[in-house]
């Protein structure tokens, strides 16, 4: 069972979500105050703008000195790795045969 009403009739819901909406809309801010200036947040754009302007112009060079080195061996394969692999391909077929003959 509800609440009685205060007056001699109930609000009705589009009343009550009224009277909350207007209660609570005032203790709120809209926006959520500006901490930064805007004026330090161009700046750090205009930084970073030049920051990127010069790595662009070092690039053609890095590229350059990438090509001129010798390529490197995967890290991944050791350096005998096919001929180990060849040995083991080997074992196995000699056992597989000795396991069919016998």
């Amino acid at each position: 069972m509800g609440r009685p009403p205060i007056g001699k009739t109930a609000m009705t819901d589009a009343e009550r979500m009224r009277r909350n909406r207007a209660k609570h809309a005032t203790k709120k801010p809209v926006a959520k105050p500006v901490t930064k200036s805007v004026t330090a947040e161009a700046t750090e754009v205009e930084r970073l703008g030049a920051e990127n302007a010069v790595l662009r112009q070092q690039r053609p060079r890095e590229v350059a000195d990438l090509r001129r080195q010798p390529a490197a061996k995967p890290r991944h394969a050791p350096p005998h790795s096919e001929s180990v692999q060849r040995w083991i391909v080997g074992i196995i077929v000699l056992t597989i045969l000795g396991l069919y003959l016998s």
